[in-house]
């Protein structure tokens, strides 16, 4: 049943004009001189109820103070500095710590943009800090985040790749002595380590391991926060890595990994953020 709002008694002015009130809520004009049938009445629809039709006023969702506010947080000559230079979107946080080598280059996809330092609300610790030493890449294949807090160094010649839609959270250290990639839509909670190689040499009977081997997360890759990346893994699309776990051998896809060091606990599970 619908219901009619019947207004109150100071502001009806129904019984001075004579005006059907029926009448008003079908749509026809008073002038018309025809009563409605039940069936076509249009009863009111409340002032807060829109036409799904119709378009939404985005204006509502507009919230000036928080965009002026992250606006502030940019460093706005750094990040028109490394535009330029690199001919790409890059875009620095006030506070972000930069070194870059002669011959270090960034690269961000077209239509793409790469933030450093993001900050939030609850953010805390030191600023972000992002080293590449002569001729390191940072190679960025769509939108990708790396947080305040988290320190990134790439060395000579070495070469980190971020996929789209990805970030790397608060503090987290990334290491790249050779070659580190990260797919799309990874989230890589904070505290994490991810290191490919050292800069110590390890001789085990007589043998010499290699320093360096490549590391590769595969696409949609969840790895949880305290948890530690060593040189030569893959890990496979959809894979959870647990929190603290220590990661030294290949993950599957779409497996679930915990402890040190890290062993399959579950499988073919998903996850969404």
């Amino acid at each position: 049943m619908s219901e009619i709002v019947v207004p109150a008694a100071g502001n009806d002015t129904s019984n001075k004009t004579g005006k059907d009130p029926e009448r008003q809520l079908s749509g026809f004009p008073p002038s018309a001189g025809i009563t409605p049938r039940p069936e076509d009445r249009q009863p009111a629809m409340p002032a807060a109820q829109h036409d799904p039709a119709s378009p939404p006023d985005y204006r509502k969702h507009l919230r000036p103070k928080q965009l002026v506010k992250a606006a502030y947080r940019v460093s706005v000559i750094r990040t028109l500095c490394l535009s330029m230079r690199f001919r790409s979107r890059v875009i620095v946080m006030r506070g972000t710590r930069l070194r870059l080598a002669r011959g270090a280059k960034i690269s961000v996809a077209r239509g793409s943009r790469l933030i450093l330092g993001l900050n939030t609300t609850h953010a805390a610790g030191p600023p972000c800090s992002l080293r590449l030493r002569p001729n390191a890449r940072l190679t960025v294949h769509g939108n990708a985040e790396i947080f305040r807090g988290t320190s990134v160094l790439v060395s000579d010649n070495a070469h980190l790749e971020m996929g789209r839609k990805s970030y790397i959270n608060f503090d987290s250290t990334v290491v790249c002595f050779d070659h580190i990639t990260i797919g799309s839509d990874c989230a890589i909670s904070w505290n994490t380590n991810m290191l490919d190689g050292n800069t110590h040499e390890l001789v085990v009977d007589e043998t010499p391991r290699p320093r360096t081997q490549p590391v590769v997360i595969g696409d949609k890759v969840w790895i949880g926060t305290g948890a530690t990346i060593l040189s030569g893994v893959t890990i496979g699309d959809g894979a959870v890595v647990a929190a603290g776990s220590v990661v030294t051998a290949d993950v599957p896809s779409r497996a679930v990994v915990a402890g040190n060091p890290a062993r399959v606990v579950r499988e073919k599970v998903t996850w969404r953020m």
